[in-house]
């Protein structure tokens, strides 16, 4: 029996999003070229697609590409993703692929944009302007190359061609991809020709697994720079801002918020507001805040809150003291005290509301240390009464002087796993950060070293992990920030990006690193800093939020249409009352910085703190 044709979507442009290829006798429209189905009919003759061509991409150097056999795996370096264990849902945005050439070899590059720049250019755009040679170059170093980004599987397959270092593929077309390899592995190999020599490179193979995809749910993230809360699914292109409920919309204190907490049901969500030890709480349908009382006036030192299972009680930390509160009303539920001394910080409550872990200390540490110290955990009786504070033991975790462990998170289905941020050194500038999981029981600590590229001693400034419920039990995903590079981007001094890793917990439970390769989420803004992420389930049908419709083959405004009078994003221009990158917001992120300026008594980075070190010093005036 013959065998059906992998269908095949092909681009070529500067910085390139892949449209679908063209099939001999499919009709067209407007809007792209119609796909070779896998369900036709397998008497049908094999067809050869064609790519569509975005730029000066020549015919001649696609079609030796295409045909080349034997490419070494050499010359070319894929900068991101990387590998060697890269595990992904089923769906997950599209991915930007970048990768580069070895010194010497590239010639002339198209420029870059970075993710949150112009528009990606689609087939009938103009043809970018040459980037002008090397004089240093000789005439055949200087020929430019064409780039072929080929993501391939058992069934279907993507091609990208470009003259650029960076590419990504139409967003249906990406998804079907996924789709069609959920539970196997695609293949991800990027090859270039110089026309003028016949030379062929390539980079090595990455293995891609597909996992199922994930449920329904959002990740709600705070943005320091755009001073919102962002919300986006796993595979949004781009990210949303609630708007701020009533009343904090009028209370002048909703620039600086503090850790978050969002209900496991996405039903609530609770904030630290302003720089005082302050909590509020809202309903994500209703969007009505209430103040919750965290203690009378003398009440100093960091809060925070965590929801139990249902969403129905708060868990509040303060001082020395752990508070249970009826999250509708905030009236008090349970109340217990440690002496003033001990500090209780980074609750999170079990799934199954039997425990809360959390952070303590015996003695005060430094506000801007964020009271880090050790783990622990209180039991949660059937009738609501805490037990004791137990400490949970950490066998293999060094515990220096200036070390400490921050934002435990319980796994999602069982709560048999609790994973921690540890760290070295101040909060603001810490030596060396690592992510660590550890039996909820305590016992043996394996660090997460796959999801730090390998590296032991930690993912760049890595913190604040918490957990996405996976396709199996044993299976999930860690959310973290970090201020790792992404290919050719490096973040700002202060600046923190959100990051994903699969987990497969079997491995921790044989003492092995359960850890994989980690993905950058692609909703996020390269402009924007994130200190903290929680994903929890979908409240709605369609999540509605201040967003307009946006160009990305979704439906945002949940109205039954797509790309309806849609907003194609842009960078952000100051002061222009315009909203450039379609997020709903208007000119934000011109209030806060990524760094904190010292001696002006301002808490410019958004972080609740003010002139805290490590400070950028200010210039002196005329």
């Amino acid at each position: 029996m013959m065998q059906r044709p992998a269908r095949t979507w092909g681009a070529v442009s500067g910085v390139a999003v892949g449209v679908v290829a063209a099939v001999a006798g499919a009709s067209t429209s407007a809007c792209g070229l119609q796909p070779v189905e896998l369900g036709r009919s397998a008497n049908e003759p094999d067809r050869e697609p064609t790519d569509s061509v975005i730029g000066e991409v020549s015919d001649t150097a696609r079609a030796r590409l295409r045909a080349a056999s034997k490419v070494p795996d050499n010359g070319l370096e894929l900068l991101y993703p990387t590998g060697p264990t890269l595990a992904i849902p089923a769906n997950l945005a599209p991915i930007i692929f970048e990768w580069r050439a070895a010194p010497g070899l590239a010639g002339p590059m198209m420029p870059m944009m970075p993710a949150s720049a112009a528009p990606l250019p689609m087939p009938d755009d103009p043809a970018p302007d040459k980037p002008a040679p090397d004089k240093a170059m000789t005439a055949e170093d200087s020929a430019p190359l064409t780039f072929e980004l080929l993501v391939s599987g058992d069934r279907s397959e993507l091609r990208l061609y470009t003259k650029a270092t960076q590419g990504t593929f139409r967003a249906d077309r990406w998804r079907e991809l996924l789709r069609d390899h959920a539970g196997s592995t695609l293949h991800v190999r990027v090859r270039a020709l110089r026309e003028a020599t016949g030379q062929l490179l390539g980079t090595k193979s990455l293995d891609v697994e597909v996992r199922p995809a994930l449920p329904a749910g959002s990740i709600y993230a705070w943005s320091t720079t755009a001073q919102g809360l962002a919300r986006a699914r796993i595979d949004s292109t781009h990210e949303s801002y609630d708007s701020v409920p009533a009343p904090l919309a009028d209370s002048g204190r909703v620039r600086c918020v503090g850790c978050h907490s969002v209900a496991r049901n996405g039903q609530r969500i609770v904030a630290a507001i302003g720089g005082e030890p302050n909590l509020w709480s809202w309903s994500v349908a209703s969007r009505a805040a209430m103040s919750v009382p965290v203690g009378d006036e003398t009440t100093t030192g960091r809060v925070f809150g965590t929801f139990d299972p249902t969403g129905a009680r708060i868990a509040v930390t303060r001082a020395g003291r752990l508070s249970i509160l009826a999250a509708d009303t905030g009236s008090l539920l349970q109340d217990m005290a440690w002496p003033i001394s001990t500090q209780l910080t980074h609750p999170d409550w079990s799934p199954d509301g039997r425990s809360i872990s959390l952070v303590f200390s015996g003695e005060k540490l430094p506000e801007r240390d964020a009271d880090g110290g050790e783990l622990g955990r209180v039991a949660v009786a059937l009738d609501g009464s805490l037990g004791a504070l137990e400490p949970i033991s950490l066998s293999g975790v060094s515990n220096g002087k200036d070390e400490r462990v921050l934002f435990p998170s319980y796994s999602p289905t069982d709560g048999e796993w609790i994973v921690f941020e540890k760290r070295k050194g101040p909060m603001r500038d810490p030596k060396e950060s690592s992510l660590w999981i550890v039996p909820a029981r305590g016992g043996a600590a394996v660090e997460l070293r796959a999801a730090a590229g390998g590296k032991p001693g930690g993912v760049t400034g890595a913190g604040a992990p918490s957990f996405i419920p996976g396709d199996l039990p044993g299976r999930a995903y860690l959310l973290f920030s970090s201020s790792r590079s992404v290919g050719s981007f490096a973040p700002a001094p202060g600046q923190r990006q959100l990051f994903v890793t699969a987990l497969d917990l079997a491995l921790a439970a044989q003492g092995k690193d359960p850890s994989h390769s980690a993905f950058w989420l692609p909703s996020q803004q390269r402009t924007s800093s994130y200190v903290q992420a929680h994903w929890a389930a979908a409240v709605l049908d369609c999540e509605k939020s201040s967003a307009r419709e946006v160009c990305d083959d979704a439906d945002d405004d949940c109205d039954q249409q797509v790309d309806e009078d849609c907003c194609m994003p842009a960078p952000d221009t100051c002061d222009d009352q315009q909203d450039n990158d379609c997020d709903g917001l208007v000119d934000e992120g011109c209030g806060c910085q990524l760094r904190e300026q010292c001696g002006n008594e301002i808490d410019d980075d958004c972080d609740l703190q003010v002139d805290e070190a490590p400070c950028a010093a200010l210039e002196p005036g005329p």
